[in-house]
């Protein structure tokens, strides 16, 4: 992470609170694939609320790991993750991506106080994002609705082609 962005988590009470702030790329946070995976592995962690209201800008990695978040955790458990933004860009995308198909979204203004949460550990010494994470978010995208199939399906051809080789 930079000091552009952050990643943060609290666990409470079996839900795992997970905030982004700021202009958050997988090139700045490469620890939330990883994150994703022991949240959706723990069983103690039933519930997930992602918390964007303080988000500027997240790129379509990013976006497609939220996507997997609520596919896992539906499979998991049968629970729907809750997302919660601020009225704008970043809920339009949102929106017009389909997210608010698999979570339950909350349009809500700022006033959570973050002084509990930890930083994610962040896996920086990658030195690019890999094809496997990269493939994996743009599929949980394109799965979304047929507008993204449309949007995604030549990003996911070519990381296929490139996984292949």
């Amino acid at each position: 992470m930079n000091e552009d962005s952050a990643m943060l988590q609290v666990v409470d009470r079996g839900c795992c609170h997970l905030a982004l702030v700021g202009r958050v790329t997988y090139a700045n946070c490469r620890g939330l694939d990883t994150f994703i995976s022991r949240v959706l592995a723990d069983t103690d962690i039933t519930d997930v609320v992602a918390d964007l209201r303080r988000t500027s800008y997240l790129d379509s990695t990013v976006l497609g790991l939220l996507a997997t978040i609520a596919s896992g955790l539906e499979t998991k458990n049968g629970h729907r993750a809750v997302l919660i933004c601020a009225e704008g860009d970043v809920s339009i995308l949102l929106k017009s991506l389909a997210l608010d198909s698999v979570f339950d979204m909350l349009e809500q203004s700022d006033d959570t106080v973050l002084e509990d949460f930890q930083p994610i550990a962040d896996a920086s010494s990658q030195a690019r994002p890999t094809v496997r994470v990269l493939l994996k978010a743009h599929r949980a995208l394109l799965d979304l609705s047929d507008e993204n199939r449309g949007r995604f399906q030549s990003v996911v051809s070519c990381l296929e082609e490139e996984a292949r080789t």
